[in-house]
């Protein structure tokens, strides 16, 4: 059991999900692995937009600014663009 909770644990911080996120320029920029779904959603839930992640930094133009979740996978991030 130990083993699977510690496989768990590497696994996510191998970079299956979110290795780095920020805004810049009016742009939204998400790094992660290759063939990771990036979804996009905005303040009252609605996916706005969504990929298939490239090998690293995957850039995402919006057309608003706002507040933003990011979900690659399972994991979540608020950003502010």
């Amino acid at each position: 059991n130990l083993t699977n909770i510690t496989t768990s644990a590497t696994t996510a911080l191998n970079g299956l999900y979110i290795k780095n996120l920020f805004a810049k320029d009016g742009k939204i920029y998400v790094e992660t692995q290759a063939n990771q779904p990036i979804a996009v959603y905005n303040s009252v839930g609605q996916q706005i937009h969504y990929i298939v992640a490239k090998d690293g930094i995957n850039e995402l133009t919006l057309s608003k600014k706002g507040v933003y979740v990011i979900k690659v996978n399972q994991q979540s991030q608020k950003i502010i663009l």
